[in-house]
């Protein structure tokens, strides 16, 4: 809580480290994983869990994470949302495994006329960057503007 800034004022920060379970650091904060905006990348599971290196040995990947956002409620019926988060994954060196990294930065603005009951608008930038080695095997960096109307009752 930070009521310095208004009243029910809200402000977070997350950090997520998982070596074999990627999930767990890019699942996080104010998005989710790039699957709905990358479709046509993820068909060639660029997030797994781990990779047969060339001797067979299984390599897990490493990810981190950290997620940050402010709540400002400007009265009792309009507030904002604003967040950002950072990810990194890593295949531990298995040379034909993608490495990347993704940003997202948004927010929301809502209006809530009654109890329980809110209509809000957000935008969202989301990027991946999945370096020279991905680059150089076809896949491109990859950005988007994704932009929401949500209606939402809550009983």
């Amino acid at each position: 809580n930070v009521p310095m800034l208004g009243a029910g004022d809200k402000v977070f920060l997350e950090g997520v480290y998982s070596k074999g379970a990627v999930g767990y650091a890019i699942l996080n904060g104010i998005g989710s994983t790039t699957a709905g905006v990358y479709a046509d990348v993820n068909k060639y599971n660029w997030t797994a869990d781990a990779n047969a290196a060339a001797n067979g040995d299984a390599k897990l990947t490493t990810a981190w994470s950290v997620t940050g956002g402010l709540n400002h409620n400007f009265s009792k019926t309009i507030e904002a949302n604003l967040g950002a988060s950072y990810a990194k994954v890593d295949s531990d060196g298995v040379a034909w495994a993608l490495d990347y990294s993704q940003i997202i930065v948004g927010g929301d603005l809502r209006w809530k006329p009654a109890a329980g009951f809110y209509i809000a608008g957000a935008i969202d930038f989301r990027k991946v960057d999945f370096g020279a080695t991905a680059n150089a095997a076809g896949y491109r960096d990859n950005g988007a503007w994704l932009g929401t109307i949500r209606v939402q009752r809550s009983f």
